[in-house]
């Protein structure tokens, strides 16, 4: 039995001797990006937006090394109209990682994204083949919110088939609200939640203000709610005013219900 706690010991000391190595690489530096990409709005009436792009290497670099950040020839942006270099080239002495400024240029931008691809070039350091060699950068034109106020055609429709009904949209006192008046029923609206940077829409639970009418779930309400598919994210863009929502209409208290539906609105 003490031979066997003995043995016990020697073996937990073992574990925890290698639990509390480090781990040190010694080669070659490699640049690579931390991620592999980001999304940036362009606020409407800001002329421009300034990024940092960071990057970094597997070792400390020793010794000057000049680093560029070159476009890559699949990006749709164009330096000069939709983008400038503000710090475009590095050197990384005595670091592990360091970043470039990117200008983002509002006078190119617009409500479709452009995609600027960027690679990290050098004559003496290697550049790595994974996490990350590559960051794209999707850019677009973000306008106000507020021009989503007015009258829209509902061009997708759901709950009120067929399309092509007018609906007026107002933002309400609420903090990040719109309401599609009357949508639902007469006196019932539609509220949307939505995040003021990305213009993601979110669907509270809500009661329609309808019943089913067919057994075996006659008189039961019918609620609606954010889609169940989260690869469906509602979204609008004041710049097109275009609002598409993804929802879910349902049963309430039942399984049962109308599944994931697409509605699209687009300002008169």
């Amino acid at each position: 039995m003490k031979t066997f706690k003995y043995l016990l010991l020697i073996l937990s000391f073992l574990l925890v001797s290698c639990d509390n190595e480090e781990i040190i690489y010694e080669g070659e530096s490699y640049l690579h990006f931390p991620t592999s990409a980001a999304d940036y709005l362009i606020n409407q009436g800001s002329t421009q937006r300034d990024i940092e792009i960071e990057y970094g290497t597997l070792s400390k670099v020793s010794g000057d090394h000049e680093v560029k950040l070159v476009l890559d020839p699949t990006s749709t942006a164009k330096e000069g109209v939709d983008f400038q270099y503000i710090k475009g080239t590095d050197n990384p002495n005595g670091k592990f990682n360091s970043k470039f400024v990117v200008r983002l240029l509002e006078s190119g931008a617009s409500s479709v994204a452009k995609i600027a691809v960027f690679r990290l070039q050098s004559s003496t350091l290697k550049s790595s083949i994974i996490n990350y060699p590559t960051f794209t950068v999707t850019m677009s034109l973000k306008c106000p919110a507020n021009l989503m106020n007015g009258n829209f055609k509902n061009t997708v429709a759901f709950w009120n088939t067929p399309a092509g009904f007018n609906f007026d949209i107002v933002q309400t006192s609420a903090t990040n609200e719109l309401r599609i008046k009357d949508y639902l029923d007469v006196g019932r609206d539609f509220i949307l939640k939505y995040n003021p940077d990305t213009y993601v829409v979110t669907i509270p639970d809500v009661y329609t203000g309808a019943n089913y009418s067919a057994a075996p779930y006659a008189g039961t309400e019918i609620w609606v709610k954010q889609s169940t598919d989260a690869t469906q994210v509602s979204t609008f863009n004041p710049c097109t005013k275009t609002l598409t929502i993804y929802s879910n209409y349902y049963l309430k208290g039942t399984t049962a219900g109308y599944g994931n539906q697409k509605e699209v609105f687009i300002g008169n």
